[in-house]
């Protein structure tokens, strides 16, 4: 079982030469001569490799980069803790990430046998035509988008494997506190998760977002002792699953600020 009908290895490799992370990752110019389409599927991969060097900017520290037949994995640490990132490159006009959830267990099995905490990477990559002109050349850009670019997880839920958004530990606190204090009548419990000026806003069908009340009183009045719960919700039909807060059937997100709560 394959994610590409290709090899990544050989392809970058054809492409890179030999010693191929390191020629991929010479300083280069993001904007292509119309000729240059026919590199696109490597090109696509070092902007994607690009893209997800930045992680390691802001978060871990990154030791090793391998180019698998499939994937390429990035072998990070922070703290104690040696993790391996296994990326795969999604185009912008695709239908968004997803992976068959046998081959996503197999994957992450396998690195995390070898001692390493290990989670999946999509990079969505997009092709801008310079003028909207084919034949002036074409740039490359990143998507940090839901359904496009993101890290995943393999959680047990009843004991059924699923693909998980991989989230921060501190949300599933948050969520925990949020239900506690939504079946609470105090309102210091309120005040003690929300900021003041918190403000509470509903998604009109058009998309934008629609103001229903602010303040501690007012979310009081509008959460509680309703029924919360955390439940996982699948990201499209992509067989991908996030952590998500329930409050009387509405989807609720809370925003890490604590100022503003979007019920759906």
């Amino acid at each position: 079982m394959k994610y590409y009908d290709y090899s990544v290895k050989e392809m970058l490799k054809k492409h890179f030469g030999e010693n191929t992370v390191f020629e991929m990752r010479k300083p280069f110019s993001n904007t292509h001569k119309a000729a240059d389409i026919k590199y696109i599927l490597p090109l696509l991969w070092q902007y994607a490799d690009k893209e997800a060097l930045g992680f390691f900017v802001r978060a871990d520290f990154l030791l090793e980069t391998i180019i698998e037949d499939d994937y390429i994995a990035y072998i990070s640490r922070f703290g104690t803790t040696d993790t391996a990132y296994l990326m795969f490159m999604i185009t912008e006009d695709g239908q968004g990430f997803t992976m068959d959830i046998n081959y996503a267990k197999k994957l992450v099995n396998e690195w995390e046998a070898k001692g390493y905490k290990t989670y999946v990477l999509s990079e969505c990559i997009g092709v801008e035509y310079n003028c909207n002109d084919k034949s002036k050349g074409f740039h490359l850009t990143g998507h940090d988008r839901a359904g496009k670019t993101g890290i995943y997880e393999i959680s047990s839920v009843s004991g059924k494997p699923l693909m998980t958004l991989s989230e921060h530990r501190c949300w599933e606190y948050y969520r925990r506190k949020t239900i506690s204090v939504f079946r609470s009548d105090n309102e210091e419990e309120y005040e003690c998760l929300f900021e003041p000026d918190v403000t509470v806003a509903s998604i009109t069908r058009g998309g934008n977002e629609k103001r229903i009340g602010s303040g501690i009183a007012a979310v009081k009045k509008l959460f509680a002792g309703c029924l919360a719960k955390t439940a996982y919700k699948e990201l499209g039909s992509r067989r991908i699953y996030s952590r998500t807060l329930f409050a009387d059937g509405k989807e609720i997100n809370l925003s890490a600020s604590r100022r503003n709560l979007i019920c759906k």
